[in-house]
């Protein structure tokens, strides 16, 4: 590879795991779960869901909607609700967003994100990508409620910074 060049495939990947070798910080506050506006707006919405592989993508709508890539373990007939939200994130066309995300797990795109190629590799065979159809013109607003609220590790534009209340003193 000469100088300049960007890397794409098995180099990216090597050089992405040799950073972090699997770690996930999750910060996670309760305090803004129970705001008003990001119930109020989910409230009565239903969620379809695809296992992250390149044969769902058939299943996902080019329609716009917001979608979330959620990991859980191979428990679930045993443990009810054990998801993790990862990533969240909206699109114009989810198909298309979704063939995207194949490509980014394969380190195939210039463009490819570091945290987010991570979290695919990672949980390689544990991921589902959960949607939901939103009008275009509401994408944004129904995006930052979710991230706002959710905290997903995956993503590092949250806009809670002055929404949480002071610590109690003990």
């Amino acid at each position: 590879m000469s100088y300049g060049t960007v890397p794409k495939g098995p180099d990216l990947k090597a050089q992405f795991q040799r950073k972090k070798l699997g770690t996930f910080e999750f910060l996670l506050y309760p305090e803004l779960w129970s705001e008003l506006d990001c119930r109020a707006y989910y409230c009565g919405k239903q969620w379809a869901e695809v296992h992250f592989s390149p044969r769902s993508r058939e299943l996902v709508p080019a329609e716009s909607g917001i979608y979330m890539f959620v990991s859980r373990s191979g428990y679930s007939e045993f443990i009810s609700d054990h998801s993790y939200v990862l990533y969240v994130g909206k699109a114009t066309s989810l198909n298309s967003r979704y063939y995207s995300y194949i490509r980014e797990q394969r380190y195939l795109l210039d463009h490819t994100r570091e945290r987010v190629a991570e979290l695919l590799d990672h949980f390689e065979g544990w991921l589902y990508f959960r949607y939901i159809l939103v009008p275009a013109s509401e994408l944004d607003q129904a995006e930052n409620l979710l991230k706002d609220n959710l905290t997903p590790p995956g993503n590092t534009q949250l806009k809670i910074i002055g929404r949480l209340q002071e610590p109690m003193e003990l």
